[in-house]
């Protein structure tokens, strides 16, 4: 009867149980939904740390601020590494779009194994509760990043400015406030660091802008 009872609630508990989500799973739906290459530009130098729900959001949500956010942002992302570090990732990830082989995925690999470390942003968004406002300010400063980064077009690395460091570790923390994002550098422009408010309904771009502009040179 005891193992009954125990199957029973076992198997009535079992749909309530959600595997937790993280940035493994942005990346595999970027695979899935884009190509692989995307997938494996951001799993090297994108990490996101934030509540389920989050991540919920980012892989179903319908509106504005969902997987293609990080598709877009890959893509800036590729372009930058080309530029800057004179990678050949682009044309190699043209190669894995449609019918990627072995020979594809290893040519594109070991394009993308040369970035390792020389990027690498993290979103810390836990602790607080997830709202609209806070969820679309974490994407939209992803975003900001990645269109600064991006060679073609933009008030950054398409008008000149490169990093001072070789290697550049970017962190944006959300903070449960009101106020203006801090972009603070580290004294040998290795690290910086955002302090995101994420309380009022506010378009940051143009103040995070100005201040990834000072961990470089045009």
């Amino acid at each position: 009867m005891r193992l009954f009872l125990f199957c029973a609630i076992f198997c009535l508990a079992t749909p309530f149980y959600t595997k937790a989500q993280g940035t493994a799973d942005i990346v595999q739906t970027l695979e899935q939904k884009y190509n692989w290459s995307r997938a494996k530009v951001i799993q090297e130098s994108v990490t996101i740390n934030g509540p389920s729900e989050m991540f919920t959001r980012i892989l179903s949500d319908k509106r504005a601020f969902d997987i293609s956010t990080f598709s877009y942002l890959s893509s800036y992302l590729g372009k930058y590494f080309d530029k800057v570090y004179g990678t050949d990732i682009l044309n190699s990830a043209e190669k894995t779009a449609v019918n990627t082989t072995p020979e594809q995925k290893a040519a594109c690999a070991k394009e993308i194994s040369k970035i390792k470390g020389k990027l690498h942003i993290t979103l810390n968004a836990n602790g607080y509760k997830l709202t609209d406002n806070s969820y679309e300010l974490s994407m939209t400063t992803l975003t900001t990043i990645g269109e600064f980064l991006n060679p073609e077009r933009g008030v950054g690395v398409a008008l000149g400015w490169r990093p001072i460091a070789n290697k550049v570790a970017i962190t944006i923390n959300t903070l449960n406030k009101t106020g203006q994002p801090l972009v603070k550098w580290s004294k040998d422009f290795s690290t910086c660091t955002i302090d995101l408010p994420i309380v009022g309904d506010t378009n940051y771009s143009s103040i995070i802008l100005a201040g990834l502009k000072k961990g470089g040179k045009i």
